[in-house]
């Protein structure tokens, strides 16, 4: 009996060799796009690193000190076109160039510099990449940036809680639209602002209902600058302490009717503080009249010399009874005023030193605030 032959199993050595053939062409795909991904991953973090540079350095450009060159400070007119410099970063070694168009000068155009942050880099292959920043860069004075803050339909002298800026600052809000007030030595008396118009709709007495009302608020500050003759400084910053603990403000009014009208008053270490709830006539709510300071012996002429007497300036932008900009800008008589007035502030200075007049001090031009005082009393 003839026996049958197995069938041989397994791999020859032909297959194997073909099944290596392809599996070697599929690493080299494999390999090349891990290369490709790795060169595509240094590309993304070079070309991020770039970003980062040119965006600090136009925040560099747009943090300038002042307007004009001076040498020394970083100013608006010193951006300019600059060549290529080297500029610190990861991954690859960058340059950074910068192209600066001219400001438009014209009366009617912003002033504005065009600013062109280029940054440039080899990468591993040794090709030169590039990204550009464009940005405009405003001329506007650096200490006005806090302006930027100010909501967009808000006016500089408005203020936080979405009420009037003749509200006094302590004045505590409402839910009903309405903040309160109580004013210094006034005996527990509150008054109850509307928050819109400022307007003093009621006053409130201890164990009294309230009482509807239509006032206007006049307030501000006394200041003193009384050991000698005020220099622009002390106008501007005055620190003497009030010379008498009775010193206050009246209002004496033409409109609605001939009155005065006694202010309420704050006594603090260097300055008193003066608030003046004033009657108004019917609708539009006016009321006219000049106030002064009370409870100083106040020199009778410009001229009085006499140490042991005063003379009140107040804080105005001219050297004129009625300033440009109206009643805000703290006339000698108020005219018609339909609103709070805030910031109707006075300094007090002594009369003379016995031989020489002394005169309400002018403003200080090295300095942005306005302190120009003008006489008040006496007006001549």
């Amino acid at each position: 009996m003839i026996a049958k032959r197995q069938r041989e199993r397994g791999v020859s050595l032909m297959e194997a060799l073909v099944a290596l053939a392809v599996m070697s062409f599929g690493l080299l795909g494999v390999v090349g796009m891990q290369a490709t991904l790795r060169s595509n991953s240094d590309v993304t973090k070079q070309r991020a690193e770039a970003v980062r540079i040119a965006q600090a350095a136009v925040e560099d450009q747009r943090a300038f000190e002042q307007l004009t060159s001076s040498g020394t400070i970083a100013s608006f007119a010193d951006l300019a076109t600059a060549a290529a410099v080297p500029a610190s970063g990861t991954n690859a070694t960058f340059a950074r160039s910068t192209v600066v168009m001219p400001a438009i000068l014209a009366d009617d155009a912003p002033r504005l510099k065009t600013v062109t942050m280029r940054v440039a880099w080899e990468d591993r292959s040794g090709q030169t990449n590039a990204v550009s920043l464009v940005s405009s860069i405003a001329g506007i004075a650096p200490e006005l940036a806090g302006s930027l803050s100010l909501p967009g339909d808000r006016a500089v002298t408005q203020r936080p809680h979405g009420r009037h800026a003749g509200i006094p600052d302590s004045a505590i809000g409402q839910s009903d639209g309405t903040s309160t007030f109580l004013p210094p030595g006034g005996g527990g008396i509150t008054w109850v602002f509307n928050n819109i118009s400022g307007m003093i709709t009621s006053v409130c007495q201890p164990s009294l209902p309230c009482v509807p009302t239509d006032l206007q608020l006049l307030s501000g500050y006394i200041n003193f600058a009384t050991t000698d003759m005020p220099s622009l400084v002390e106008g501007e910053l005055p620190t003497d302490a009030p010379p008498s603990t009775s010193i206050g403000a009246e209002v004496v009014m033409s409109l609605p009717s001939a009155s005065t009208v006694s202010c309420y008053s704050q006594p603090a270490s260097t300055y008193v503080a003066y608030y003046c709830a004033l009657p108004t006539t019917t609708p539009p709510r006016l009321w006219s009249g000049r106030s002064r300071i009370t409870g100083l012996p106040i020199s009778s002429a410009l001229a009085d010399a006499v140490s042991s007497k005063f003379k009140v300036c107040r804080y105005t932008p001219t050297a004129t009874d009625t300033p440009a900009g109206g009643n805000v800008r703290h006339p000698l008589d108020y005219v018609n005023v339909n609103g709070p007035l805030a910031n109707q502030n006075f300094l007090v200075i002594s009369a003379g030193d016995g031989t020489l007049a002394f005169g309400c001090p002018g403003e200080g031009p090295s300095t942005f605030i306005d302190s120009h005082t003008y006489r008040h009393q006496p007006l001549s």
